[in-house]
């Protein structure tokens, strides 16, 4: 894929996701789908947990950090 079909292609994602409505229509949005007013913190959270979490001796494991970052075994909560 070359460097302008990467262009087109995140253009038109874009304009996919593009919302315009009320506060009152967000709100109805958030009623149906919570996860939609998660902070980017919780968000990165959910996805690094639903890899599998794994309790040992009293601490969390996370499964997705199983081996792309070696040296860091103790989680940081």
């Amino acid at each position: 894929m070359n460097i302008l079909d990467k262009v087109k292609s995140y253009r038109e994602e874009e304009n996919r996701l593009k919302w315009e409505g009320t506060f009152a229509d967000y709100l109805n949005i958030i009623k149906e789908r919570p996860e939609v007013a998660q902070t980017a913190h919780s968000r990165v959270y959910n996805m690094v947990k639903s890899a599998g979490v794994e309790e040992r001796d009293g601490q969390k494991m996370y499964e997705f950090f199983g081996q792309e970052i070696f040296g860091l075994e103790t989680a940081i909560e």
